[in-house]
């Protein structure tokens, strides 16, 4: 699965594992999630992990998807289709409460 990343923060995660943003264990579990959606062969796979709960979202993030990191936060993406085939577009990391 291919990646597009909204935010040079999230590239910068991505790439070197570090966020001044973020706590250790959002950082750990971003990367739990990211191999994850990496080895899953469609939604399926994702929703079958019940732990992160792959939500559809509504209102103003309509066509947005939510992954639990944490209790806490949430990985919120879309799925994307472009010549070279599906890709992921990470959108953001968000405190839900």
């Amino acid at each position: 699965m291919r990646f597009y990343f909204a935010s040079e923060d999230l590239v910068e995660l991505y790439e070197t594992g570090e966020s001044a943003r973020f706590a250790l264990t959002v950082i750990n579990a971003f990367f739990r999630v990211m191999a994850l959606i990496a080895q899953a062969r469609d939604e399926r796979d994702i929703r079958a992990v019940k732990g992160r709960r792959l939500e559809r979202l509504r209102g103003n993030r309509e066509g947005q998807y939510s992954l639990r990191l944490t209790d806490q936060y949430r990985l919120i993406f879309t799925g994307e289709q472009d010549e070279a085939g599906r890709y992921l577009s990470i959108i953001e990391i968000v405190d839900y409460h």
